[in-house]
């Protein structure tokens, strides 16, 4: 996908702004290129940004992204924050004081000054901390005094879900990860795994539950999704179900810990609730359901509720539920695999898991009965606790069950959060659709 990256960059010492000059006017910095990267994805921001500046940059946050699915291409616009007092810019570039810049920017691009303007005098308090200035500074002092020197230290990922840095220090690589207080449980819970499973989950170097910050030692290995082999993928299953059924006894300490619990209580009322606010399925918008969606989805109210009771008579045992299984959450090094981003955990059905890690498998493990294979690997432990007929029913009622916890995920538990809904609203119909994709009647 061709991508044109907009760079909103004000001076870190005055009322300025940087601008592009060229024979047809003013614009803001841009970058054109082919690239498919999540907006969310930072470093690359970046490495345009220090091209331009002359000096180190970090990504406050994305401003807009405006997708042309029709051409395959889209427009980005970053704020970023300057990190040192800059250079001379080049002789393309100049800053212009602030309100001159606007009268001077295309009405496209006045627009975003004008967004970024105004969200940068509103005083939201679900604003993250990393979407203000500072907070890069902040957070490289507090490494520096766990880890001694630092020997390079990368901005990785920006969005209000998360900030995510990468670190060298004294010959070992560390990632920092912030979250924001509806996340808070993460911390506590990934001190928990990684006393208690130190083979599978990532060490924890250092916390800071007050600022939600955790840092982990880097895991070894390469990321599943890299890796598109049917039997390392099988047996990655196998050590995540074995990973649930330990934590079965564990359900209500972690709990404790604030890790939301998803029972049947919660589908049923998130259900009812989820079906009557229509603006949450951002009707006949980019992105959003259609009315006769919606018309099918309310439809379907009763049967979903048929489908939660009979779920809950299976019997699963609750337990360490992912929320966001999948493939990219795993480290594949040979026999060891480590799991990664507990940030949507929850004790709930574990087998909700599966259905999440299932939904886009590439083409080499697509095929009906290479799915198959992975559906086994992960139900084979689980026959240890669950008679085998009642965990085949159990696992196709949860498969058709997935697309409403996504969206309850969503509808309940994080875009109230979010002050900039932009970001993660469409999750909410992705997960809709989903849902209207299974069948009304799951066979005996």
């Amino acid at each position: 996908m061709q991508t044109r990256y907009l760079l909103l960059i004000p001076h870190p010492d005055s009322d300025l702004l940087l601008v592009a000059r060229s024979s047809v006017g003013t614009a803001l910095p841009a970058v054109t290129r082919d690239d498919g990267s999540f907006w969310q994805n930072v470093d690359h921001i970046n490495a345009m940004a220090e091209s331009v500046v002359g000096t180190s940059t970090t990504v406050r946050r994305c401003l807009a992204v405006q997708r042309d699915d029709e051409e395959e291409r889209r427009t980005t616009c970053y704020l970023l924050e300057v990190l040192a007092t800059p250079p001379l810019p080049l002789t393309s570039m100049a800053w212009l004081a602030v309100d001159a810049a606007r009268l001077q920017l295309p009405d496209a691009e006045r627009a975003l000054f004008d967004a970024w303007r105004s969200w940068q005098v509103s005083c939201d308090t679900r604003r993250v901390p990393w979407y203000e200035t500072g907070w890069h500074g902040a957070a490289r002092a507090w490494l520096a005094g766990r880890l001694g020197p630092l020997d390079a230290i990368k901005q990785l990922r920006s969005w209000q879900r998360s900030a995510v840095v990468r670190i060298d220090a004294g010959g070992e690589r560390f990632f920092l990860k912030a979250v924001p207080p509806h996340f808070a449980h993460e911390l506590p819970l990934s001190v928990w795994l990684a006393h208690q499973f130190p083979e599978c989950v990532p060490a924890v170097q250092a916390a800071d539950p007050e600022r939600g910050w955790l840092l982990l030692r880097a895991a070894p290995g390469v990321g599943l999704d890299t890796h598109p082999d049917a039997e390392q993928w099988a047996m990655a299953l196998r050590a995540y179900a074995e990973l649930q059924i330990a934590t079965v006894p564990h359900a209500q300490e972690l709990a404790a810990f604030g890790v939301p619990v998803r029972d049947d209580a919660w589908l049923r009322a998130g259900l009812d609730a989820l079906l009557s606010d229509e603006a949450a399925f951002l009707l006949d918008r980019q992105g959003g359901l259609n009315r006769d969606e919606l018309t099918a989805l309310r439809a379907r109210g009763p049967a979903l509720h048929d489908v939660c009771a009979a779920l809950a008579t299976c019997g699963i045992p609750p337990t360490l539920e992912h929320g966001d299984f999948g493939p990219w959450q795993v480290l594949a090094d040979g026999p060891t695999v480590t799991f990664l981003d507990w940030s949507d955990s929850a004790i709930a059905c574990p087998l909700w898991s599966l259905a999440s890690f299932l939904i886009d498998l590439p083409l080499e493990l697509s095929r009906p009965h290479t799915r198959a294979r992975l559906v086994d690997a992960y139900l084979a432990p689980w026959e240890r606790l669950v008679p085998r007929d009642t965990l085949r029913r159990a696992w196709a009622l949860a498969d058709e069950l997935y697309g409403l916890v996504g969206a309850l995920i969503y509808h309940r538990e994080i875009l109230p959060h979010m002050e900039v809904r932009w970001e993660m609203e469409r999750m909410l119909p992705f997960f809709a659709r989903r849902l209207l994709a299974t069948r009304d009647t799951v066979e005996g």
